[in-house]
């Protein structure tokens, strides 16, 4: 009887570790982050974000078609540095279920402008979530994570003193 008690757990076990094989998302999508070493505090930089997304997957662009989850770039920061703003690059439209929808295909970049008011050294989460689809599913919203770190420097101010006597008669 526990031979047969077990044989069933086992089984049981099996089917559940096999469905939830198959209904998880497929892995498409990879990310790097391009930052600059270092800047300068009170000035404006940029975070590149390049978003790999194999064939023959897409994932929706931002803003989306009506319905579709848009694909979202987040960095997490200190108080004392600011995204200023996200820059998605241009979708494409394709045929989807009979709609035509924007979507992200291949390599994209997703640029983060943040500024600094502060030096110091800063590790910023970065959170790419994106709705995947193929040519027939939508899978549910995924988020991938990664870090960047940031040197932030104090403000360098060159003075640059005149020579005086040199050119005067």
């Amino acid at each position: 009887m526990r031979a047969r008690f077990g044989i069933i757990i086992g089984l049981v076990l099996g089917i559940a570790l096999y469905a939830k094989a198959q209904l998880a998302p497929p892995q498409f999508v990879k990310v790097s982050v391009q930052a600059p070493k270092t800047v300068a505090v009170h000035q404006t930089f940029r975070l590149k974000v390049q978003v790999i997304i194999a064939p023959p997957y897409h994932i929706q662009a931002n803003p989306p078609a009506p319905n579709f989850i848009p694909t979202v770039l987040t960095v997490k920061t200190a108080p004392s540095l600011h995204v200023e703003k996200i820059l998605y690059p241009p979708a494409k439209t394709i045929l989807f279920s009979g709609q035509k929808i924007p979507v992200y295909e291949g390599t994209i970049t997703i640029e983060a402008k943040l500024k600094a008011d502060r030096p110091g050294t800063f590790l910023l989460p970065i959170v790419l979530r994106y709705q995947g689809c193929n040519e027939r599913n939508c899978y549910p919203p995924t988020e991938l994570q990664t870090k960047t770190k940031i040197v932030v420097g104090a403000t360098k101010v060159s003075l640059k003193v005149p020579e005086h006597g040199r050119g005067r008669k």
